[in-house]
């Protein structure tokens, strides 16, 4: 049944749009900036004024008859906002309102990696902020105009790394998962990539649990927590992973009340493992010994190749074998921080550029503080 939630909107200075990562973009925000939210999700939110009926009628036809994105478009308008600030980075209503907007400051920030579906929704950007230049890549490959891109890296990560900074390494493996509740039912997935996925996301933690045992290594997982549009399922995850095993041990460590302790577990491992995570990406960024399983699969290979193109053999699995997996692992283990910092300075920059001195939440304050000075 829908739910409505009656708004009586004001203006204000910042309006945050979306409940996603609204935890995160709090951070960038202070109290000297008048705030408020509009989260369309969950209920409709409505107003009763002339003045929204007019605006979501003229918006109908600019919006190409779009009546969900001329609905939100004129929400937003209530507000009277000099800044609109998002964490939905793959939303159409930041870009449509950016652009037809342009006394407005609309920033919308990447919230994860980006492949040719979660842009699909796309028609143009506003203020992006990017992770880096693989997405600005895309943005441009795809023909999505922007209204500028900025380089910022992982806001998330920029918090983490402002509370905890990297320290000695505490954990030995780290595997991110990428658990989505489809994996359990392989027979039934429709489609081939979701199928590989799963295949290649199994394969490689049995080769982690093979190789923890071999070298009597401690191997922790870092639970996904909620997926968009699926929810919370870290009970069925950890059945899961308890089935894999079959009583070999592992540690699942749970983000379902700490979404940033899944950066501590991460920046706090001598290698980080993943099939496919932004973390693992993340964890590239601030120069952390990461290896990825994207090669393992023609399939994942050729979906998601702008994700595996700059990446240097020493951090990409290319088969699902055990050996090669088990000399991918002591070869990394091998290198020295030196030689590897070196080898990955090239995809650093291209997938996360990370600056722990002047991270995320920071860039984003002092773009609202200079628009709004104006």
């Amino acid at each position: 049944m829908l739910r409505i939630r009656l708004l009586k909107p004001s203006p204000t200075q910042v309006l945050i749009y979306d409940s996603l990562g609204l935890e995160f973009l709090q951070e960038s925000i202070t109290n000297e900036f008048t705030v408020q939210y509009l989260n369309p999700r969950e209920a409709l939110p409505l107003v009763f004024r002339w003045s929204f009926l007019f605006k979501f009628i003229s918006n109908y036809v600019n919006c190409r008859f779009r009546v969900r994105l001329a609905y939100l478009v004129a929400l937003i308008d209530q507000f009277r906002p000099r800044v609109v600030l998002t964490y939905a980075d793959t939303s159409p209503v930041p870009g449509e309102y950016g652009w037809t907007r342009p006394k407005t400051l609309v920033l919308s920030i990447q919230n994860a990696l980006r492949d040719t579906p979660s842009l699909s929704g796309i028609c143009k950007a506003p203020v992006y902020f990017c992770f880096g230049l693989s997405t600005i890549q895309m943005f441009d490959t795809k023909k999505i105009p922007y209204q500028r891109m900025v380089v910022a890296g992982s806001l998330p990560l920029g918090i983490a790394l402002s509370r905890k900074p990297i320290g000695k390494h505490s954990k030995d493996l780290v595997f991110v998962s990428s658990y989505r509740v489809a994996f359990e039912d392989l027979d039934h997935l429709t489609t081939l990539y979701t199928r590989s996925q799963a295949n290649g996301h199994e394969c490689i933690f049995r080769n982690l649990l093979r190789y923890s045992q071999e070298y009597q290594l401690d191997l922790t997982v870092i639970s996904k927590g909620k997926v968009r549009k699926e929810g919370e399922h870290f009970i069925e995850e950890e059945r899961y992973f308890k089935r894999i095993a079959s009583g070999q041990p592992f540690t699942l460590s749970s983000t379902t009340k700490n979404t940033l302790k899944s950066y501590d577990v991460a920046l706090s491992a001598d290698i980080v493992v993943t099939l496919d995570s932004t973390l693992g990406y993340e964890m590239l960024g601030v120069g952390k010994k990461v290896l990825i399983g994207l090669g393992i699969s023609e399939t994942l290979s050729k979906e998601r190749d702008h994700d595996i193109e700059h990446l240097p053999d020493e951090v990409l699995l290319t088969s699902k074998d055990y050996e090669h997996f088990k000399r991918k692992i002591n070869q990394l283990s091998r290198l020295t921080d030196e030689i590897y910092q070196t080898c990955i300075a090239d995809c650093r920059s291209m997938y996360v550029d990370q600056n722990p001195e002047y991270p995320p939440q920071n860039r984003i304050y002092d773009e609202i503080k200079r628009h709004l000075a104006k």
